[in-house]
């Protein structure tokens, strides 16, 4: 499944549509949970049929304000939400500590808020690359992509959901498809090599530092102090906003701020899908801790700075683009790997709370680690081949390190393409030097 967003901002036709659909939306959800939590409160079993027709007798008005399916599809949303409800409170009273905090149940939306509206394909028709919502609704048709296929024009079927989404001051109308339908979608027969794996360290300054097994592969450092800047402006805006109280043009400054950062992501996983067809990759192994946005523990400042990254939604961009072609992507837990020495093929034990592990390497200076070979390596860079390490085993390294391309790290930037290669890091001995080529980089 993939979607279509289109942006309704404050000064666009549909806009007050828009705002009306998602108010009516949150009265028939607020009536429907009222039923569900009444029936949870007496220990009874409200079924989605049941409560779908007690709306429809005793709330006739409300629930045709909106198109039938439309109303359907809300109240079936909350059934689904209570039965998750429900599934996480038994799991928890049988497995605590895999929860944070005890399961709560769904919660009315307050005066104010507002709730997305679910809108399934039947009630929709496609003409000429528009979509045509149903006259209830009071939407201009909104042109898609995907409709000017000739097989969506002919067909329905193809279109699964329409969803209005509040976002802020905003809407998104969110079209949802599936492109396996379409005429001109064909399936990726590249056969890439899954013998081939890419790793990724996720983090602040570099975004993503990315290795490979492959000998000839040059480390690739992407850039992440563009997203470091986007939230440092946001931070500093919004601060001066809430003190004057204008809660509007923060809303506005929210939707900037997360479209900046989508766009962003979008270049970069789009960066990675190509270092993947052209080195013949076929396994991805990204480095990602539980709870590690939770459980991060680098410093005041950092923790800020790494919590406010959206990296779930970059890591989620990368999963459906490079499973389209077939890649398989993994995700793998990456305690120890700035700490060990990839190039001396340290052990890589599992973290424990309280247990304690000498390393034969060290970190030196400001982004760089000194390997007990006496070879220095970018810091990221060792961290990242330290998880490919976890997901494979040690039999690469010693290619690596013969090629010399490890220590010849890309720096790229979604504004353009690789910012500068830097020297071999091995042929630097002391401290000077360290400095003097971390100036060079510039990162």
């Amino acid at each position: 499944m993939r979607s279509e967003r289109v942006l309704i901002k404050p000064n666009h036709d549909d806009y007050s549509s828009c705002k009306k659909i998602a108010r009516l939306s949150k009265q028939v959800f607020n009536q429907a949970l009222y039923y569900k939590r009444q029936a949870f409160f007496r220990s009874e079993f409200l079924s989605f049929s049941n409560l779908d027709q007690l709306m429809k007798i005793h709330h006739k008005s409300l629930y045709d304000s909106l198109p039938n399916a439309g109303s359907q599809a809300v109240i079936k949303k909350l059934s689904g939400d209570f039965d998750n409800f429900w599934k996480a409170l038994n799991d928890w009273k049988a497995h605590p500590e895999k929860y944070t905090e005890k399961p709560q149940i769904p919660k009315y939306k307050k005066q104010g808020q507002l709730k997305t509206f679910l809108l399934p394909a039947k009630p929709i028709s496609v003409k000429e690359s528009h979509i045509l919502l149903p006259k209830k609704m009071n939407i201009s048709p909104v042109i898609s992509r995907f409709a000017e296929d000739k097989k969506a024009n002919s067909s329905c079927d193809i279109f699964k959901e329409i969803r209005i989404v509040p976002h802020g001051s905003c809407f998104w109308i969110e079209i949802v498809y599936d492109e396996t339908q379409s005429k001109n979608h064909f399936k990726q027969n590249v056969k890439l090599n899954p013998d081939n794996k890419l790793a990724i360290d996720i983090g602040i300054n570099v975004l993503m530092a990315v290795t490979s097994n492959q000998a000839n592969f040059k480390p690739v450092l992407i850039n992440g102090k563009p997203i470091k800047s986007i939230n440092q402006y946001f931070n500093k805006q919004k601060a001066k906003l809430m003190s004057q109280s204008k809660k509007r043009k923060i809303n506005r400054l929210s939707i900037k701020r997360y479209n900046q950062i989508r766009d962003y992501f979008h270049k970069c996983s789009n960066y990675i899908l190509q270092l993947c067809l052209k080195h013949d990759v076929g396994e991805v192994i990204i480095g990602k801790n539980k709870n590690w946005k939770q459980a991060v523990n680098i410093g005041k400042v950092n923790n800020q700075k790494f919590v406010s990254i959206p990296h779930f939604q970059l890591i989620g961009q990368l999963k459906y683009k490079l499973e389209a072609y077939g890649i398989l992507v993994r995700e793998r837990e990456e305690s120890y790997t700035s700490k060990a020495d990839s190039l001396a093929c340290d052990k890589l034990p599992a973290y424990k709370k309280g247990a304690s592990h000498i390393f034969s390497g060290k970190r030196v200076k400001r982004g760089l680690y000194r390997s007990s070979t006496g070879k220095t390596i970018h810091a990221d860079v060792n961290g990242s081949l330290n998880i490919l390490r976890k997901a494979s085993n040690d039999d690469f390294i010693e290619g690596l390190i013969r090629s010399g391309c490890v220590f010849q790290p890309s720096y790229w930037t979604p504004n353009g393409s690789v910012v500068k290669k830097s020297k071999p890091l091995d042929c630097f001995s002391d401290g000077a030097d360290f400095k003097l080529h971390l100036n060079g980089i510039a990162i």
